[in-house]
């Protein structure tokens, strides 16, 4: 690498505006002021009001991460991109003149609307105001839309309000009333004594005494009081204690509880005209009246409703306590008038009944209210003089005043941040009170009060310990907003804890805070999270950016106008990105202009130069809008002109002016102004460094100057250039150490190329800068991390070189490999052709040939030379692909086309070994002439040793191929007249006598080795030199000893054997080198040796036990001669057996050979040799399996070495049958016995039947027993008769011991004789000590399994194994070490894949099927627990295993197939050796279709499952639902069978709920089949509830009985109940079935209104997907939108607006409503 690594060079020329800024997402601290709808919403949470229903629609909780709640206007203007007017959400009754709103709750937030009112409530506080929207009668809107909740005591447990009195809600009672005090009593006499006492202040006294703290947490007194009012109200004139009867009885106080009479009562009294009942009765029809039951608590209310909530009565019973004269003298009375009349005008306000007739009858309520003292009325009647809904002589800020006074949090709150405007010291008292009471907004502000020294002296200590309280023990959203951005940024005195600040932020936005979803978004998508950064991260800030911008917060619009255009948690979208900028210039304001300034950065991405400036000058300020109502902060004004002077820089756009002169003067103004403006300078830099035509002539030295000033304000770009200016000495004098401070700089604030460059500088050693690799290393890193390509390669190669070291422990090699290893990976994402082609090297370097060979593959694509030459070799040797010399050719070619020199000689050689020798000569020779090759490398020394060979008609590999080959291959090898050839080709070649001498210069002068034998050759055959064996016999002896040449080495034991060319016979010296051959493995060498032995030569004796050894090794290298000298020696000894063995192998690898005829096993008279041949071939079979099992194969070609080892093994067992069965057609018993064993072990049970009872009938015992067995099991066609074969094998257990296994294996199973597992453990336990069975074994292993004596088991299976490697005990075994056992056995899944491995090569299909699924087991879907390779090998247990006939593998596959694995980016990095990347799988659906065919004709049900699926969807078949059908119902049935008998119905319980339900979906569509979908949908929901279906199946249930389908009853009313109570739970599919129930008087009473804003629900129901609707959910909405359309037409609740109704009809047309298309063709 380090040769590659270099300096900055000379930059190449930058257009002017060739570079992109990046914008900085400008986000606001400052937190917005609570709005009328804000404050009304506060007063619930802050006083004692109740849960009163404000909206008739439901509620639906959503995540704010996920989705958003939108209020109706912004979904209209999103789907009809401002088509609606902007208050389609209001709904005008002219007739009526009754003001309507749709108002959603979806949150519990109230949502703003799109667009700005005419007024603000910015005036409220310190803070951005919130902006909402009005309409003409902005009064009467904006107060329809209070929540009024906040005006209500909460309603506790027990009906307790009715113990409620307004007192609480004025200023305390005179203290000169005449009311004695009830604090004293304490006992019912006591009260009876005061009350006797006062009679004339009953009323006072009664109401002082329950309304008191004091009894309303002590039962006793409570019980003394009832006892007493219930004594006192015996008095026929006294109604003051008859009430309190009442109220006592509703609650229970002191009496067990009884609503129900506590409710008549009091309606009794109240019906009889008595004032005092009036306002308490209208409490109960507030609030209602319920009843609890056993078992009732709060979070699980089980209640009767003895009177349900009808707020029109209770409205009608507080007019009558307003209009009706008290006749009692109490100066409460008036507080209790005015209590009425807040409740009257609240009433009205929350439930939309105000109108313009009775708005000022209302507001006069609360002025009237207000005017008596009533705290909340202060505070309300404030805010309508605040907003200027009303006037009144008395300003808003006296109101707020008289009510903070009474102790009113809400009023002191807004009190305290009016003041803080006022810059009143007063405004911390206020708060400070508010916050006492439990306000938490009190917290935020005082908080913000100490943090930016408002009326008081900055204390940052004090600021947090306010925020802190309002977030922690308050929840405060603006309190956690504002905290989370100090922790982020390490301010406000706190340490810097991005944890913190995410804890924070995300349960602010939980509660829907536009400003921290934002905030909360930014941190998603910049990984400021916890956690590591996925692809989630992104999309979770596309989320929040959404939520937040849903509620207008502008800079989360250009936030997801960003994402859209980045491609940041979605894919890139310019369509939507421009919408949402052109939403954000639309928004006047603060941010409007950083708004204008990202949009027209985008458009000047995008190449639209015209629009961005006109953007760019709006921004700046430079040209204003009536929208630019708010002159840019100064950075955004700055980048803005900065951005206009670089257009106006650039001469190459037509579509914007090109001003030069007003373009520089722009940024040498821009410098002026701030001279800390780093960019202006760089720009000015760079106008300089280029020249800009009569405006600046180009100066590197002035260039120099301003990148240096802009270097030293911190701007990473100049920083970079300064650096590469003093490397270079550009403009400067060269100072490479100065250079890389400033490139260190900038590396420090993460520049890629900086960090590269600093690398560069530690890894050469630069600039006086140390050599030190491992921070070379680590910066290569950084530089990579931030995607710089060059980075990537650099560190991905340090860290190979680091592996190849080889200095490290092996787990921190193993590290440095996967490192390097992941960052290649990551590079030839890019197409970086130098690291696929590392890659290549490293997974060819672990014989990975298939893997390296689609990496060179890739490089190669992309013309890297290279990879291209070591493609052409992968090709030539079958290296990862299969073996094509012509395409071997062509890689080669394109090798030498991209000027590749070593390809020049691999084609030559490649030509060479093809023989074609015409054009091997051609590229030979280029590649002597070629001036890049080394005179002295080997490649162009022997090309001059193959011209030399040519010249001389010799082919080198001719003697290699014959010394190391099988005698098949020399027969083949014919000589080859290469002078022919060349002629033929017309090649001018030297003489023989040239070429010779230039085979000796290569010997002599080049010192060449290769050339040492040729010469030899050449003077044995006078060929361009005379003969000479003196010669000949010292070039052979100079290739033996020097070169080491086995040519040489065979010539020169020939000829000593012999005593040839004049040397005397050496057999000692020709041994020696016969010996030498044989070591080298050269199989005529290893023959030759064996003959010596065999018959002896000189003073070598005869040794068979040698030549055995020798004849053998070459036979094991295909040597035919030496099998047919092995099957003599075998017959010298008179083992015919061993004999024909060794003759068959000879045949089979050269028929020609004479010595024996080819029918020998057929006309061979001897049976017993037959015998013995089979079983050797069975043997050889053994051998096979047991090797099998005890190899470890890896990758892909483990599947093909399965495969070939099973082709051998059958070979084997059909070469041993063919034996047994010729001996058995000979009457040998054995034979017989021996050919029923294998065809029983194929499973051919009738075959091997016949054959085990021809020897049983020659008294065969072996026989006797294998018929026995086959009578117990029925195999074979053998009829069952487990008693008869359970006593004949007690017969034969007398003499055999082979049947102990077998009468063991009854006793456990209970055949033919009782089940006794103790006796079957003697069986088993007899044929261990006799036979020493492995099955034995295995069986008595079971049994402990069973028996769950695991350690016991473990031990006998271990036995199994050891004896003879028992395939089901490995299985069994394996599990145990996947589990463990506790206190015996640890867990180890390396062993457990050794077990499961070895008994998968014994062709277990269990095993193969388990051990596919542990080596492909992921953890959490981001790591695999084991290596890419056993991944390999684990996918290719499954494809044997399918191949086997595996259900269970094919389902596997199908599923593998299906979904695919991907490679994860991030889960790449191994840690510590634990954690590996998981096996890339491509998602295939033809071969997942296959797998599920295959498995759902096996009978498995998921496949059936699927393959259902495929059809019903069309994934890769045509849709086809009848097939669909077919399959689903093939599923059902099969999980019917499972575990079940008889004939059941598709929708019996017991069936598989997954599969039932899409039979039902299918069926449903079908008329002829509903009755079966129904009886389906029915056993689902009320057998099986699936939890994630169950809105589903109630609403098909409902369906059905609605429309009476399946031929059930239609059940109107019970169907309704079910759409409504589904509507309610926010089951969007309900909506319009409810809506349509409603608007026809479908099972539930016609009701228009809420028909109305059921479709009104469904339209805004928000989306975040709509492709998720299917095309029932589109037909809803398409009929939703055209039947508010028949509203707005027809006038239907609603007023007729006939443009409102076009625009519905336009959107239902576009859905698809055919009505709305006809009804626009025919106009209206």
């Amino acid at each position: 690498m380090g040769a590659n690594q270099s300096l900055p060079t000379k930059q190449q020329s930058r257009y002017v505006l060739g570079q992109r800024n990046s914008l900085s997402s400008i986000a606001s601290s400052r937190q917005s002021s609570p709005s009328i709808i804000q404050h009304s919403t506060d007063l619930v949470n802050s006083s004692p009001g109740i849960n009163a229903t404000f909206t008739s629609l439901p509620v639906t909780q959503h995540s704010s991460l996920t989705e958003r709640s939108l209020s109706p206007s912004t979904v209209i203007s999103e789907k009809r991109k401002g088509k609606l007017p902007l208050d389609s959400s209001v709904i005008i009754d002219r007739n009526s003149k009754r003001v309507q709103k749709l108002y959603y709750n979806n949150t519990g937030t109230n949502h703003r609307e799109i667009y700005n009112s005419t007024f603000t409530a910015s005036s409220i506080s310190n803070t951005d105001g919130f902006q909402f929207s009005t309409i003409d009668d902005s009064a009467i809107t904006d107060i329809s839309r209070i929540s009024f909740n906040s005006f209500m005591d909460n309603k506790h447990e027990d009906n307790d309000y009715i113990m409620h009195v307004p007192d609480n809600e004025y200023q305390t009672r005179s203290t000169t009333t005449t009311t004695p005090s009830t604090e004293q009593v304490s006992t019912t006499q006591d009260i009876l004594d005061l009350l006797t006492q006062n009679q004339d202040c009953i009323y006072d006294i009664l109401t002082d005494l329950f309304s008191s703290s004091r009894i309303r947490y002590n039962s006793e007194l409570q019980r003394e009081a009832f006892h007493a009012v219930e004594v006192w109200s015996a008095r026929p004139d006294d109604v003051s204690a008859k009430i309190c009867v009442a109220r006592l009885k509703l609650c229970g106080w002191g009496t067990p509880k009884d609503s129900r009479q506590g409710f008549k009562e009091l309606k009794k009294l109240a019906e009889k005209q008595n004032w005092q009942a009036y306002y308490y009765l209208a409490q109960c029809y507030y609030y209602g009246v319920e009843q609890a039951t056993e078992g009732y608590t709060m979070s699980n209310s089980k209640s009767i409703v003895i009177q349900s909530v009808d707020q029109d009565l209770a409205c009608f019973w507080y007019k009558k306590v307003i209009d009706t004269p008290c006749q009692i003298r109490s100066d409460r009375i008036p507080t209790i008038v005015a209590q009425a009349k807040l409740m009257i005008a609240v009433t009205h306000f929350m439930n939309n009944k105000i109108t313009r007739e009775n708005l000022e009858e209302n507001i006069g309520y609360i002025k009237d209210s207000a005017t008596v003292g009533n705290r909340k009325s202060e505070f309300l009647l404030a805010l309508l003089l605040r907003t200027g809904q009303t006037t009144d002589p008395i300003g808003y800020k006296e109101y707020y005043i008289r009510s903070s006074n009474k102790g009113y949090a809400p009023s002191q709150l807004e009190l305290g941040v009016i003041l803080v405007n006022e810059n009143s010291s007063e405004a911390i008292q206020w708060l400070t009170k508010a916050s006492k009471l439990g306000e938490s907004k009190a917290y935020y502000h005082l908080g913000r009060i100490h943090e930016l020294g408002l009326t008081t002296k900055i204390d940052f200590q004090l600021a947090c310990k306010y925020y802190k309280i309002g977030a922690d023990n308050f929840n405060n959203v603006q309190c956690q907003s504002r905290l989370a951005y100090h922790y982020r940024f390490g301010t406000l005195g706190l340490k810097k804890d991005e944890l913190k600040a995410f804890t924070y932020l995300t349960n602010a936005a939980s509660h829907h805070h536009p400003a921290a979803q934002y905030s909360l978004g930014i941190m998603y998508r910049d990984t400021l999270i916890p956690g590591p950064d996925t692809l989630q991260n992104r999309k979770n800030a596309l989320a929040l950016f959404r939520a937040s911008a849903s509620q207008n917060f502008h800079p989360a619009i250009t936030a997801v106008a960003d994402c859209f255009q980045s491609g940041i948690g979605t894919p890139i979208d310019r369509t939507t990105a421009i919408a949402n900028f052109q939403k954000a210039i639309l928004i006047p304001g603060l941010h409007l202009p950083s708004a204008q300034l990202a949009y027209a950065r985008f458009l000047h991405k995008i190449g639209k130069y015209e629009e961005a400036l006109k953007l760019y000058l709006l921004a700046s300020g430079l040209t204003s809008s009536e929208l630019n109502t708010v002159p840019p902060i100064k950075s955004v004004e700055s980048s803005a002109k900065l951005a206009i002077a670089l257009i106006y820089l650039d001469q190459n756009d037509s579509s914007t002016p090109y001003k030069p002169n007003e373009g520089f003067d722009m940024l040498m103004q821009l410098t002026k102004q701030d001279p800390e403006n780093g960019e202006a300078h760089y720009w000015i830099a760079v106008c300089y460094e280029e020249g800009v035509t009569h405006v600046v002539q180009a100066s590197q030295k002035k260039a120099f100057e301003h990148y240096m000033i802009s270097a030293k304000l911190d701007c990473t770009k100049s920083q970079v250039q300064v650096g590469h200016m003093l490397c270079q000495g550009t403009g400067i004098d060269i100072d490479r150490a100065a250079a890389f401070e400033y490139l260190h700089a900038a590396a420090q604030k993460n520049s890629d190329i900086a960090l590269y460059y600093v690398a560069v500088y530690y890894y050469n050693g630069s600039g006086g800068i140390r050599r030190d690799r491992d921070r070379a290393r680590e910066y290569f890193k950084r530089s990579a991390e931030l995607g710089k390509i060059e980075a990537i390669v650099s560190y991905a190669q340090m860290c190979y070189d680091k592996y190849k070291e080889n200095t490290l422990p092996q787990c921190e090699l193993n590290t440095f490999l996967q490192q390097a290893i992941i960052w290649y990976k990551k590079a030839a994402r890019q197409d970086n052709a130098t690291s696929l082609r590392e890659l290549g090297h490293i997974y060819g370097s672990k014989n990975d040939f298939k893997k390296a060979a689609e990496y060179y593959e890739r490089a190669s694509q992309l013309n890297d030379a290279l990879s291209t030459l070591i493609m052409g070799g992968y090709y030539e040797k079958g290296h990862g692909v299969k073996m094509n010399h012509q395409t071997a050719i062509d890689y080669y070619h394109r090798a030498i086309d991209l000027n590749q020199p070593t390809a020049l000689f691999a084609i030559a050689e490649l030509y060479d070994k093809l023989k074609t020798y015409d054009k091997a000569y051609i590229y030979y020779e280029r590649v002597i002439q070629d001036k890049r090759v080394s005179k002295n490398s080997k490649s162009r020394k022997t090309s001059r040793f193959k011209i030399a060979l040519y010249c001389l008609n010799y082919d080198s590999l001719t003697l290699l191929r014959s010394t190391n080959t099988t005698d098949a291959d020399v027969a083949a090898t014919k000589p080859v007249n290469i002078h022919h050839v060349l002629n033929q080709a017309n090649i001018d070649y030297v003489s023989p006598t040239e070429a010779f001498s230039n085979l000796k210069t290569l010997a002599v002068q080049d010192k060449f080795t290769n050339a040492y034998f040729w010469i030899a050759q050449c003077y044995k055959d006078g060929n361009g030199v005379p003969r000479n064996t003196k010669y000949l016999v010292h070039w052979l002896e100079k290739a033996f000893k020097e070169a080491h040449d086995m040519n040489a080495v065979m010539e020169l034991a020939s000829i000593n054997q012999h005593g040839l060319y004049g040397v005397e016979v050496n057999a000692r010296y020709a041994f020696q080198l016969f010996q030498l051959l044989g070591e080298r493995n050269i199989v005529v060498g290893q023959h030759q040796l064996g003959v010596i032995f065999w018959r002896g030569l000189e003073m070598i004796p005869i040794n068979l036990g040698m030549a055995v050894i020798w004849f053998t090794r070459a036979a094991r290298q295909g040597y035919s001669p030496s099998h047919w000298a092995l099957g003599q020696i075998a017959l010298e000894n008179g083992d015919l057996h061993i004999a024909i063995a060794w003759w068959e192998s000879a045949m089979k690898l050269n028929p020609v050979v004479p010595h024996l005829d080819h029918h020998l096993l057929t006309t061979t008279g001897d049976s017993d040799a037959l015998i013995k041949l089979g079983k050797i071939f069975q043997q050889q079979q053994e051998e096979q399996e047991l090797l099998g099992g005890s190899s470890i194969y890896s990758g892909s070609s483990m599947r093909d070495e399965v495969e070939s080892l099973s082709r051998v093994q059958q070979e084997n067992n059909g070469l041993a049958v063919r034996c047994f069965g010729q001996a058995a057609l000979m009457g040998n018993v054995l034979g017989m016995y021996l050919t029923a064993e294998a065809w029983h072990k194929d499973k051919d049970y009738p075959v091997a039947l016949e054959n085990y009872e021809k020897a049983a009938s020659q008294g065969h015992i072996p026989s006797r027993i294998m018929c026995a067995t086959y009578q117990i099991y029925g195999l074979g066609g053998k009829q069952v008769n487990t008693v008869a074969g359970y006593q004949e094998l007690l017969d034969c257990a007398k003499s055999d011991t082979d049947a102990y296994i077998h009468l063991g294996r009854c006793c456990e199973r209970g055949l033919g004789t009782n089940q006794d597992l103790s006796k079957a453990l003697e069986w088993y336990h007899l044929s261990i000590k006799t036979t020493n069975s492995s099955e034995a074994m295995f069986r008595v292993g079971q049994i402990y399994a069973q028996q769950k004596i695991e350690s016991e088991s473990m031990l006998w299976y271990q036995q199994a194994i050891d004896k003879d490697g028992h395939p089901r005990a490995h299985f069994r075994i394996a599990f145990y070490y996947i589990q463990g056992i506790i206190e015996y056995l640890a867990p180890d899944l390396s062993k457990a894949v050794y077990h499961f491995r070895a008994s998968a090569k014994q062709n277990d299909q269990d095993a193969m099927f388990e051990l596919g699924q542990l080596l492909l087991t992921t953890k959490d879907n981001t790591c695999a627990l084991f290596p890419i390779d056993l991944q390999q090998e684990g996918f290719s247990w499954f494809q044997i295993a399918a191949d086997k006939g595996s259900s269970d593998a094919h389902r596997e596959l199908g599923n593998l197939y299906h979904s695919g694995r991907e490679e994860e980016e991030e889960d790449d990095e191994e840690e510590e050796g634990q954690e590996f990347p998981i096996l890339l799988i491509s998602q295939d659906f033809e071969k997942a279709y296959d797998h599920f065919s295959f498995a759902a004709h096996l009978g498995d049900q998921t496949s059936a499952l699927f393959l259902g699926t495929y059809y019903e969807h069309g994934i890769c078949v045509p849709p086809n639902m009848e097939l669909a059908q077919t399959w689903y119902t093939v599923a059902v049935e099969l999980g019917l069978s499972n575990g079940t008998s008889g004939n059941l119905p598709l929708s019996h319980p017991a069936g598989w709920w997954p599969a039932q339900l899409c039979l039902a979906r299918v069926l449903h569509q079908t008329k002829e089949s509903q009755d079966v979908a129904y009886a389906l949908f029915h056993t689902l929901y009320y057998c099986h509830r699936p939890e994630q279906h169950l809105d589903y199946l109630e609403w098909m249930l409902a369906y059905y009985e609605l429309n009476g389908l399946g031929g059930i009853s239609i059940q109107e009313e019970n169907a309704v109940s079910k759409f409504i109570h589904l509507a309610e739970k926010g089951y969007n599919k309900a909506f319009f079935q409810v809506a349509q129930c409603y608007e026809h008087g479908i099972g539930v009473a016609r009701d228009l209104d809420k028909a109305l804003s059921w479709y009104v629900a469904l339209i805004h129901y928000p989306v975040i997907d709509q492709d998720s609707l299917d095309a029932d959910d589109q037909d809803d909405l398409s009929r939703a939108y055209f039947c508010l359309a028949e509203y707005y037409r027809l006038g239907k609740v609603v007023s007729i607006d006939q443009e409102k109704a076009m625009t519905l009809y336009q959107i239902a047309a576009e859905r698809g409503s055919k009505e709305a298309k006809n009804c626009l063709q025919h106009s209206f």
